[in-house]
């Protein structure tokens, strides 16, 4: 009995693979243990002042890119520069990504809400991905990762807004990374996983 519900669970780990990838990650470590390849991360190391070189009279910012990926970051009333880390000129404007360079399949990066002088406040992010993925995070805490991978659709912007009961906040990101999911097996290979755990289950029985 304990060695067919072993096959049993092999049957279905085959199974559901497919679904694995295709998840929120909290932990920055699982979420790069769950990309293939090189990545490019982006830590605004070059942001070493509050206000420079983002002062709130650009709506957008090209980051330098790295590994054949890149992004355009935008917000309707100015972009920020928090130190070492990108906000918004106006309380509660939201930021968004888009994704340029290869496919991006997984995506990541530290988010916070912050007062007017980028001081962590409690509240949330909301963030949107153009695959249809969505997400609230709570940063009462502080700074907190979140990241999406999933090796079957390529994510093309990313939208982040800050939100707190009351108080005026601007969202903050840092660390944003972008990468490759790992992909999947394709449906055949999980289908002769699962006929093969199947067939083992028989051939069990038949003795």
């Amino acid at each position: 009995m304990k060695s067919t519900n072993k096959i049993l669970a092999l049957a279905a780990s085959a199974m559901l693979v497919a679904s694995a990838n295709a998840t929120w990650y909290t932990s920055e470590a699982a979420f790069l243990a769950a990309t293939v390849g090189p990545n490019y991360t982006e830590d605004f190391n070059n942001f070493t002042s509050f206000g420079n070189p983002l002062d709130g009279s650009q709506t957008t910012w090209s980051a330098p890119g790295g590994n054949g990926f890149g992004f355009d970051a935008a917000a309707s009333l100015g972009l920020w520069s928090n130190i070492g880390a990108l906000s918004t000129n106006v309380a509660d404007d939201p930021i968004t990504l888009t994704l340029t360079g290869n496919p991006t399949t997984a995506f990541g990066a530290r988010v916070a809400n912050t007062d007017v002088d980028g001081g962590f406040i409690p509240g949330q992010v909301t963030l949107n991905l153009s695959n249809g993925a969505n997400t609230v995070v709570d940063v009462t805490g502080g700074e907190q990762f979140i990241g999406w991978a999933d090796s079957t659709v390529t994510i093309t912007t990313a939208t982040f807004t800050a939100s707190s009961a009351g108080i005026a906040n601007w969202v903050q990101l840092d660390h944003i990374i972008q990468g490759t999911a790992t992909p999947v097996p394709e449906p055949a290979t999980l289908s002769v996983l699962a006929l093969g755990a199947l067939a083992a289950i028989r051939r069990r029985k038949a003795k």
